[in-house]
């Protein structure tokens, strides 16, 4: 009977393992990456992502499997007590092929300090691998120096407020873009100077192919987190702080049908879906903020080009006028 909890526990390592394998072939992976390219920082973080679960999926298979091992051949089986000893609990006897293999290396190892200091030395070489193997991308994801600055040339700035159970994103109105692209030196840091003309919206980031966009990331309550999985930026935002993140995203996701701009292939108006759900960029909260929480979800989406942006920012801006009493001709 003891041998059955053996069995149990291997299928259910089998299984683990066999859905692993499948996982990828049938999508239940990582969603799209689309900060791949040169200077980008994406494919360094699914490097390093890959680099720890080769490393732990290497020792989880073959711990569990001497753990499953050992559940079956020594399922508490008092036979397999020396008649000496099986008043105290003594011995075990293992099979005669696994005691012909272990046992003269089970002597060997007894008590020898030099391999247990060895097999923790392993891992802390390994531990230190990865932790200098991420210092790349850590610095090409948090470092001031690496970012865009808000004066440099061709740098979209926008503003993201979380609160509960929001993302508030302002983006500077196109005259001002064209300002900064004229005169550099005179960008103002947009997370300090708000202007009436600035475009407001909810739970929405909009960018182009190519462009880098620095985020002023805030919070106007308790502690979130800004999370978009396919440009793999994950950043806390923190109760009295402004904090940078950038990205660029080098793939597109949105186009215009009809008179509104949609990611994905747009909608199918039957269904209410996107007909390409893949596309369909997410901008999640990662941090538990409260009751709510499940419901902080917004989008990205990515233009193909300046020109549609240009062209998307206008008809924000129309629809933000329509009730904005301080509209102007």
């Amino acid at each position: 009977m003891h041998k059955w909890w053996s069995l149990l526990f291997g299928t259910v390592m089998t299984a683990a393992v066999l859905l692993f394998v499948v996982a990828f072939p049938l999508g239940w992976w990582l969603p799209e990456n689309i900060a791949i390219g040169t200077g980008n920082y994406g494919k360094r973080v699914d490097n390093l992502f890959y680099l720890i679960l080769w490393i732990t999926g290497f020792f989880f298979i073959l711990t569990e499997a001497i753990m499953v091992y050992f559940l079956f051949v020594y399922a508490g089986d008092q036979g397999n007590l020396t008649p000496a000893n099986r008043k105290y609990g003594g011995e075990l006897k293992p099979p005669s092929l696994f005691g012909f293999i272990i046992r003269p290396l089970a002597r060997l190892i007894h008590d020898q300090h030099r391999l247990e200091l060895a097999w923790s030395i392993v891992p802390a070489i390994i531990l230190i691998i990865i932790a200098v193997t991420q210092i790349s991308a850590w610095e090409a994801i948090k470092y001031q120096s690496k970012m865009p600055s808000p004066g440099g040339v061709g740098v979209q700035q926008i503003e993201v407020s979380a609160r509960q159970f929001e993302w508030r994103v302002r983006y500077p109105s196109l005259a001002r873009m064209d300002d900064w692209q004229k005169e550099p030196k005179y960008a103002e840091d947009f997370s300090e100077v708000a202007h009436l003309d600035d475009i407001r919206l909810v739970n929405e980031v909009h960018t182009w192919v190519g462009q880098k966009v620095l985020v002023h990331l805030k919070t106007r309550d308790v502690i979130h987190s800004f999370y978009l999985p396919n440009l793999r930026l994950k950043q806390d935002a923190l109760p009295g702080k402004t904090i940078r993140v950038w990205f660029q995203a080098e793939k597109a996701n949105t186009r215009k049908i009809g008179d509104d701009w949609v990611d994905g292939d747009g909608y199918d108006p039957q269904s209410g879906k996107p007909n390409n759900p893949e596309k369909v960029w997410e901008l999640a909260c990662a941090e538990l903020c409260g009751w709510g929480h499940y419901k902080m979800i917004g989008k990205l989406y990515v233009h193909e080009t300046e020109a549609d942006f240009r062209a998307w920012m206008e008809h924000a801006r129309g629809k933000q006028y329509l009730t904005d009493p301080r509209k102007t001709e």
